[in-house]
């Protein structure tokens, strides 16, 4: 099996965006890839495990999202592939399938011996975790109420999904929050996305982004592999 180099950064806080930053060989993958695909299943496998571990989730009733792991999330990846594969001619997508299992071990690994390690700070991001998943369940059930008896259905159809308005202003009257005009996905930032871009830490950087230094943090965690 081939080594692949893997540098990460991560730090949560008390906002409710996500901003993910990756990178491949120091090319800015503004679509993201196999690499950020094993970054968001590793990190989340993670916190799950640790919550219904620790029975952190007894009083949880709902069901947790892939987004909601990653509300308050700014992270930056940085690997190194020998031969990368890049879907279309810009280079903007990693497509190297190796690079997911390696990514996604890399971070649950590190994740879990620091929850392990920290478990008051683990205690906080879970909580935040279920707080984004009950605003989001809240929010859609403003958005699309039932009437028993009246043929009102809570479908994808005919519900908005995670990430309308309704959910963005539900956040905004949130308390200690980020809430600026923006949501979680907001429009008016370019590499404010789902599959994430932007600068890379460790080797080859030319700077960091500015989110990893503000906001209410309960940790900001470097991860080597």
């Amino acid at each position: 099996d081939k080594v692949i180099p893997i540098d990460i950064a991560l730090q949560y806080n008390q906002g409710f965006r996500e901003r993910i930053y990756s990178y491949v060989n120091n090319i800015n993958t503004i679509e993201g890839g196999t690499h950020l695909q094993g970054f968001k299943m590793g990190l989340s496998r993670s916190l799950k495990n640790y919550a219904e571990k620790n029975n952190l989730l007894a009083k949880f009733k709902g069901d947790l999202s892939p987004e909601d792991f990653r509300e308050g999330l700014t992270a930056v990846i940085s690997v190194k592939v020998a031969e990368p594969q890049f879907e279309g001619q810009t280079k903007t997508k990693l497509g190297n399938p190796e690079a997911t299992s390696a990514v996604s071990q890399a971070t649950a690994a590190a994740m879990d011996a620091y929850l392990e390690e920290h478990p008051k700070e683990a205690k906080t991001i879970v909580e935040k975790i279920v707080l984004a998943a009950t605003a989001r369940a809240a929010a859609r059930r403003a958005a699309c109420p039932r009437r028993v008896g009246r043929g009102w259905e809570d479908k994808d159809e005919v519900c908005p999904k995670p990430g309308h308005k309704a959910l963005h202003l539900l956040r905004r009257a949130a308390p200690n929050g980020d809430h600026g005009d923006d949501g979680p996905h907001a429009d008016d930032d370019p590499q404010h996305r789902e599959d994430g871009a932007g600068p890379v830490a460790q080797q080859g950087t030319q700077g960091r982004p500015d989110d990893l230094e503000q906001g209410d943090a309960p940790f900001l965690y470097l991860i080597q592999a």
